[in-house]
């Protein structure tokens, strides 16, 4: 039987921000991408996806990658205006 890993030590971003996004589908017309890059700025780059609008990035997820060795580059998808969505959008 295989041994439990722990989750790494907590860590801060070193750079955050969002990225507009040009319309890809007219039921989810303006869309950013927000992420944010912890660990080893000169480390192994590892892109961590995230999916579904509206749910974010939750802190834990920058401790599965170890933090001296790679350079980890979160995305997850931002409604800029919930307002302005369309009412025919569903989340998966």
């Amino acid at each position: 039987m295989s041994e439990l890993r722990t989750l790494h030590a907590e860590i801060e971003p070193f750079d955050t921000g969002r990225l507009q996004v040009s319309s890809v589908h007219e039921l989810y017309p303006v869309h950013e991408l927000y992420y944010e890059q912890c660990g080893n700025a000169a480390g192994k780059p590892v892109v961590f996806l995230h999916g579904r609008p509206g749910a974010g990035l939750v802190p834990d997820y920058r401790r599965f990658f170890g933090p001296n060795a790679y350079r980890v580059i979160h995305l997850t998808t931002g409604i800029v205006n919930l307002g302005n969505l369309d009412p025919r959008f569903k989340y998966s």
